[in-house]
C-alpha cells in the first residue's frame, strides 16, 4: 500500500499503483466487521460504478478477502472539495457556480439512483 490519504471509521484510503500497467489509483478499503459493513461496501460499488461524471470519481474494481472489502477509483492528485474550499478559503464566482452545478448534477443522479437501488431492494 502506498500512502494513506484519509481514514474513517469502516477503514482508509490508500494511493496504489497497478504493477501490469503503471497506473496510479485509490483503494478504499472497507473492514468487514459486520455482516451490515460488508453489504455497505456492496452497495456502495453499485451505487458508484453507475455513475458516469467528471466530477465523480469511477469507481473500476471490487476485491475482498476475509478480513476486508477493497474498492478501487480513479486518484485525484488536486485533492477534494474540502480541500479546494480550505486551500482557498474563499471561492470566486466561478469556483461557486462549478460547486454548485456538480451538487446539483450529483443530487439528480443520486435521488435517481437512490430510487433505483430502493426499488431493487423492494423485490427481494
Amino acid at each position: 500500500m502506498g500512502k494513506l490519504l484519509g481514514e474513517g471509521g469502516f477503514g482508509g484510503c490508500y494511493v496504489v499503483q497497478k504493477r501490469s500497467t503503471g497506473v496510479w489509483r485509490a483503494v478504499k478499503i472497507l473492514v468487514k466487521n459486520t455482516p451490515e459493513a460488508q453489504e455497505e461496501a456492496y452497495a456502495e460499488f453499485a451505487v458508484m460504478s453507475q455513475l458516469d461524471h467528471s466530477n465523480i470519481s469511477k469507481v473500476y474494481e471490487l476485491y475482498e478477502d476475509d478480513a476486508s472489502t477493497y474498492i478501487v477509483t480513479d486518484l485525484y492528485k488536486e485533492g477534494d472539495l474540502f480541500d479546494l474550499v480550505e486551500t482557498k478559503k474563499r471561492l470566486n464566482e466561478y469556483d461557486t457556480a462549478q460547486v454548485v452545478c456538480f451538487l446539483d448534477v450529483f443530487c439528480l443522479d443520486f435521488v435517481g439512483l437512490l430510487f433505483l437501488f430502493l426499488s431493487i431492494c423492494s423485490l427481494n
